[in-house]
């Protein structure tokens, strides 16, 4: 009769259960890295300081951990950068509220999504006296 050791069973069945998740991890580390980007075109109509953060997001590497790849367009002049937009070359742009508002007046399908504003804002209340 021969005798079956559970200590050793077990040791081998957890050297199992160990190399089979270390495998299961590592592949699933090379397929997260090798998921495609999806390519997306900014275009920008002027290099100005407020649009820094966008190149220094896109140095970080902060569009390609969130799956992005960003390509940044300088197109010289918000009436230029419109047409691009309009066009379909440039999906999406830093660009000045008038050119968006002309464009929309002249009949193009333009949306505009957000504004940033290059002062600080601050609201101050004073008591009021009776």
């Amino acid at each position: 009769m021969r005798r079956v050791r559970r200590g050793n069973n077990t040791l081998t069945l957890l050297r199992y259960t160990a190399t089979i998740l270390l495998l299961t991890l590592i592949c699933g580390a090379h397929a997260a890295d090798a998921q495609k980007l999806e390519k997306l075109v900014i275009g920008y109509p002027a290099p100005v300081a407020s649009l820094g953060i966008v190149d220094v997001m896109r140095k970080a590497g902060l569009f390609k951990k969130n799956g992005l790849d960003v390509d940044l367009v300088y197109i010289q002049g918000s009436p230029i950068l419109t047409t691009a937009m309009v066009s379909g070359q440039v999906p999406l742009s830093f660009i000045g509220g008038a050119a968006i508002v002309a464009s929309a007046v002249g009949g193009a399908d333009t949306v505009y999504l957000a504004c940033g504003i290059n002062t600080l804002y601050c609201r101050t209340a004073s008591p009021t006296s009776t």
